[in-house]
C-alpha cells in the first residue's frame, strides 16, 4: 500500500527532534548507511472486530485480516503473531548527580503473546486478561505481526480502554498443570546433564497463564531455593499456535556446577491461582569418551549395527581394518549422546562384501572443540 519508506538517517534526526538539537541528543550517533532503507513491511495488518476495552478476567475475542492497498488479500495463509500489552506509565527519575529529574514512559507489560493461522487472507484470536492489569487506564495495546513464506505485514490498535469487571465472580480455584524438562547434551537419555541446557516450561490453564510479570505474580524459576538469583521467565513465554491456554518457555539456564540440582518454577493463571513444579537433575563435566562399544549382531552375516555411549555431541570416524592391518572401510557420521547407532553394510571402501573372518573396529570421535577419543573392538562375519 501506501506505506512510506524511511531511510535510517531520517529516521535518527526525527528521533532527535528534527532540526533541534540538545546535550542529549548528541550522546546517539548512527554507525551505519543513513541512507539504507528502514521501511514497514508492504502489507498492512486491520484488525475489524475489536473489543472497545480489555477488561480483567474477561475473555476478548479479536478478528483481523492482511490487506495490500485496502483490499484483503484473500490469497496470504500464513501466521499472524498477536501481542496484547497493558497500559503503560509515567515513571520519574531522580539522580542526586545532576540534582535533577527525568519523566519518562514505561511501556506496559504483555498479556497475551501467541501465534495464529492466517487462512485466505483472515485471522482471529482469544485471550483472557489477567486481573491484576492496569486499572481505568486507557494505554492498551495490540500489535500483530503477519508473515508467510514471502510476504509480511505489520498493524495495531492503541489507546484501548483498560478496566477491572466488579462483577467478575471468580469460582476457578486450579492452578496450572506445569512441565519440567530439561534439553541439553546428555540428558535426554541418561538424565545427566553435560554443563548447561535449556529449561523447557510447558504450562496449561483454561483460563489462561498470567504473563504481565505482574508483582507476585510472575513465572518464577529458582534453581537450588536461590530465592535472590530467581528469574521471571514471563517475558520469554509464548503461547501454542491458536490457544490461549497452553504455552511453553524456553530458557538457557548456562553452565551450572557438576552435582544433583532442583530447578522450581513457580507460575500463576490469570485468575490468580498459582503453584509449583520441581525438577531433579544431575550436571556432569562430561568430558568427551567412549563407553560400551558393542556390535549387534556379532557374529554378522550381511550388516552389523556399532554402537556405543558418547557423553557429548561429536564427529565420529569408524575405520575398519583386517587383523593384519589392512584398512577395508572408513564410515564418518554426527552423533548426538548418549546411545549412538552407526550401521556398517559389511562392505569394503570398493562397495564389495568383505571376506569371512575378524576385524579390528577403530571408533575416533572429535568434539567440537576439538577434543578426541578413540576406542577399539573386534567384530566377525560369518556366512
Amino acid at each position: 500500500g501506501n506505506r512510506e519508506n524511511t531511510t535510517a538517517g531520517v529516521a535518527l534526526s526525527t528521533a532527535k527532534g528534527g532540526t533541534s538539537y540538545s546535550s542529549n541528543d548528541g550522546q546517539y550517533v548512527l554507525f551505519g548507511d543513513p541512507s539504507m532503507s528502514v521501511g514497514p513491511p508492504p502489507l498492512e495488518v486491520v484488525l475489524d472486530a475489536v473489543p472497545d476495552s480489555i477488561i480483567a478476567g474477561n475473555i476478548t475475542h479479536i478478528t483481523g485480516e492482511v490487506r495490500e492497498d485496502s483490499v484483503i488479500r484473500s490469497d496470504f495463509n500464513g501466521t499472524a503473531y498477536i501481542l496484547v500489552y497493558d497500559s503503560g506509565f509515567m515513571r520519574t527519575y531522580s539522580s542526586e548527580i545532576i540534582s535533577g529529574s527525568v519523566t519518562y514512559y514505561v511501556p506496559g507489560n504483555r498479556l497475551f503473546a501467541g501465534p495464529v493461522d492466517v487462512e485466505n487472507g483472515r485471522f482471529e484470536a482469544e485471550f483472557v486478561s489477567p486481573i491484576d492489569i492496569s486499572y481505568n487506564t486507557n494505554g492498551g495495546k495490540i500489535v500483530v505481526y503477519a508473515f508467510s513464506e514471502t510476504e509480511e505485514g505489520v498493524g495495531f490498535l492503541d489507546s484501548l480502554p483498560v478496566y477491572g469487571d466488579t462483577s467478575l465472580v471468580i469460582t476457578d480455584t486450579l492452578c496450572p498443570e506445569i512441565k519440567l524438562t530439561l534439553e541439553g547434551p546428555g540428558f535426554a537419555d541418561l538424565g545427566v546433564l553435560c554443563g548447561g541446557g535449556t529449561l523447557i516450561c510447558e504450562l496449561y490453564d483454561t483460563n489462561g497463564i498470567n504473563i504481565s510479570g505482574a508483582a507476585g505474580h510472575t513465572i518464577m524459576m529458582t534453581i537450588d531455593g536461590a530465592e535472590a538469583a530467581a528469574v521471571d521467565l514471563s517475558p520469554y513465554f509464548s503461547y501454542y499456535r491458536n490457544s490461549f491456554t497452553r504455552g511453553r518457555v524456553e530458557y538457557e539456564i548456562g553452565d551450572i556446577s557438576p552435582g544433583v540440582h532442583t530447578v522450581r518454577v513457580k507460575a500463576w493463571d490469570n485468575l490468580g491461582n498459582g503453584c509449583a513444579e520441581e525438577l531433579l537433575f544431575e550436571v556432569d563435566d562430561c568430558e568427551l569418551a567412549i563407553s560400551n562399544p558393542l556390535a549387534y549382531p556379532n557374529p554378522f552375516k550381511s550388516e552389523t549395527d556399532i554402537t556405543f555411549n558418547i557423553d557429548e555431541p561429536a564427529e565420529v570416524t569408524i575405520r575398519i581394518f583386517t587383523l593384519s592391518g589392512r584398512f577395508v572401510r572408513e564410515i564418518s557420521a554426527p552423533v548426538e549422546p548418549a546411545f549412538a547407532i552407526v550401521r556398517w553394510d559389511g562392505k569394503d571402501r570398493r562397495g564389495t562384501p568383505v571376506a569371512n573372518g575378524t576385524y579390528i573396529v577403530k571408533i575416533e570421535a572429535r568434539s567440537s572443540s576439538g577434543e578426541t577419543v578413540s576406542s577399539i573392538m573386534k567384530i566377525a562375519r560369518t556366512r
